[in-house]
């Protein structure tokens, strides 16, 4: 009970116009806030919370690349709208950023894209990708680095395009027309996803595992 209540003060949780902020401790463990998150979203108040469009509010903190794909993992999960992460006084938009990193494969910069792919469009793009909605299928997104889709992917998907085996896919709903890593290439299983799923390169052939 103590370990629980210590983390719900890691989370402060404001309601305004535009949204739900969730103002995130900037000094915690980053595994504590990821708990303090998903319990204070999956809680007593999940009903509440459920569809709810959030603003992730991170301050000072700068997250490696893991660390925020782990962030849109648990508000995937959490089943809440993903509106924005605020760095400090920047909100994250359309635009190419720079995050900070603890691997090479995270040097790469990061491509945002608030939108749905429709067939025959296509986003390639030399470093990562995340796109802020769903690819259809049809649409196809080219990354030389990671990619991110926050909804479902049902088109094709490349990530490592230069060849980068370390490279991988993360989507809502993982159900690609076709998936490439590096010069690896599979299907997603006709299964429907039981929930967010990456796809990695492991023992010379892609793996897809829930989150």
């Amino acid at each position: 009970m103590q370990k629980d209540m210590r983390l719900l003060k890691l989370l402060v949780i404001k309601g305004e116009r535009d949204g739900l902020h969730l103002f995130c401790s900037t000094s915690a463990p980053w595994g504590d806030v990821i708990k303090a998150i998903k319990t204070r979203l999956t809680g007593e108040y999940h009903q509440f919370f459920a569809g709810a469009s959030v603003i992730v509010e991170l301050g000072t903190r700068r997250l490696t690349v893991e660390e925020m794909s782990q962030l849109w993992a648990v508000l995937l999960e959490c089943q809440v709208k993903i509106k924005g992460i605020r760095l400090g006084e920047t909100e994250v938009k359309n635009e190419v950023v720079k995050l900070s990193a603890t691997e090479s494969l995270s040097q790469k910069p990061l491509y945002l894209a608030k939108k749905n792919l429709r067939s025959g469009q296509n986003i390639t793009f030399d470093g990562h990708v995340l796109i802020w909605g769903d690819v259809n299928p049809g649409a196809e997104v080219i990354a030389t680095g990671f990619i991110i889709v926050l909804g479902a992917l049902r088109g094709t998907a490349h990530a490592g395009a230069g060849g980068d085996e370390e490279a991988w896919v993360m989507a809502g709903k993982l159900q690609p027309t076709q998936l490439r890593i590096a010069d690896y290439i599979a299907r997603a299983p006709q299964e429907e996803p039981q929930g967010p799923e990456i796809a990695r390169i492991k023992a010379g052939t892609i793996i897809c595992e829930l989150l």
